[in-house]
């Protein structure tokens, strides 16, 4: 959950439209939640982390390693909405969370060292 400090607002938030927004907020969370909501058909990336296998995993990781034999250190993809979060989750499964974090490292030192 994330959560929000509007502290020191209150000079030019009123609070009875503050509780408004808050109310209709959970009640949004609620209708992603039970995916009961316009779209609910479109959920499938709620459940993906839980219902992908070891094996697609491990054939992700097997094309991951055959292109970065080939020389492939970096790719890219272009979507939108839940697309967008699978391709994000393939991405880091496929590059490998430590490996991009340390090409991102890499990356941001060599831009530093130019300057």
């Amino acid at each position: 959950m994330i959560k929000v400090d509007v502290n020191g607002c209150e000079s030019f938030v009123d609070s009875a439209k503050y509780q408004e927004y808050v109310n209709k907020a959970f009640d949004a969370f609620d209708v992603l939640k039970n995916e009961t909501g316009a779209g609910n058909d479109f959920l499938g990336w709620k459940k993906l982390p839980r219902q992908i296998t070891e094996r697609e995993i491990h054939n992700y990781e097997a094309i991951r390693d055959k292109w970065m034999k080939k020389g492939f250190a970096a790719g890219g993809v272009t979507a939108i909405g839940a697309a967008a979060l699978f391709c994000l989750a393939v991405t880091l499964i496929v590059l490998g969370a430590l490996k991009l974090r340390k090409m991102l490292k890499n990356a941001v030192l060599q831009k530093i060292a130019k300057h």
